[in-house]
């Protein structure tokens, strides 16, 4: 059997019954543009030790992001263990997997003086969409978590945020739909009181919204992560700051 089908079995039973959809999906890039085009063709009974180590070594000289060789090694290891239960291998392909030593990057918080300055830029704007940020500011979200909270996850009487969801983008018959999934680990299901100053604000936003999103964009589904990425970098290269990450 082909190493190739071997993957495609691992990802439609083994990683299909223990990930999430967008997991799977990332598995699947990963397996098809790196390293199916290299390995894929080979006869898993006859696939060395050699290769299999030649290949997780040459990760590091592509130019490629720590994480995204990383997903790699992970696709190759859990896949080439898969196929040795299936197969029956004695040999174990995945001892000579070389995972590179790679300089994690830092990362960079915002000053408490950063975040005044961003929350007053933003509330001078008076843009509900920019609003998100300081409501991840004061709150601890995840931009997934973010972009999928809806207006009845926030419980005013209570002024607390229930999270019970997080989303991803995708795309169906070309126009963009939102998957809405669970949070990224089970304790992420969580209760996060709000501050008081932002619950007038929260409810004014609420009070002229037409979508069941709080974070609005232009269609019914609200904002697209990428595009909310896209707009908190504009808006940290507009105060000076630089390139600043939303956590995932």
């Amino acid at each position: 059997m082909k190493y190739r089908e071997i993957i495609g079995e691992w990802l439609n039973t083994r990683v299909m019954l223990t990930t999430k959809e967008r997991t799977r999906q990332r598995y699947k890039k990963l397996a098809s543009k790196y390293i199916l085009p290299r390995l894929g063709e080979y006869e898993v009974d006859i696939l060395t030790m050699f290769q299999v180590g030649k290949f997780s070594a040459s990760l590091a000289s592509t130019g490629l992001s720590p994480s995204t060789i990383n997903g790699v090694i992970s696709v190759l290891r859990a896949s080439l263990n898969y196929a040795s239960k299936v197969l029956c291998i004695k040999t174990d392909l995945t001892a000579c997997i070389i995972r590179p030593k790679m300089r994690r990057r830092s990362i960079e918080c915002f000053s408490r003086e950063e975040q005044r300055i961003i929350e007053q830029a933003i509330k001078a704007e008076k843009d509900q969409r920019l609003f998100g940020i300081i409501l991840c500011l004061y709150t601890g979200l995840r931009i997934g978590e973010l972009i999928a909270l809806q207006w009845e996850d926030i419980k005013m009487d209570e002024g607390v945020i229930v999270v019970s969801r997080s989303c991803h983008d995708g795309w169906k018959d070309g126009h963009y739909i939102k998957i809405i999934d669970t949070p990224k680990t089970f304790c992420s299901h969580r209760i996060i009181p709000l501050p008081r100053q932002l619950l007038d604000v929260i409810m004014r936003f609420k009070e002229t919204s037409l979508s069941r999103y709080v974070i609005i964009g232009k269609s019914e589904y609200g904002a697209q992560i990428r595009t909310y990425q896209r707009t908190f970098h504009l808006c940290c290269v507009a105060l000076g700051y630089g390139t600043r990450g939303f956590t995932l």
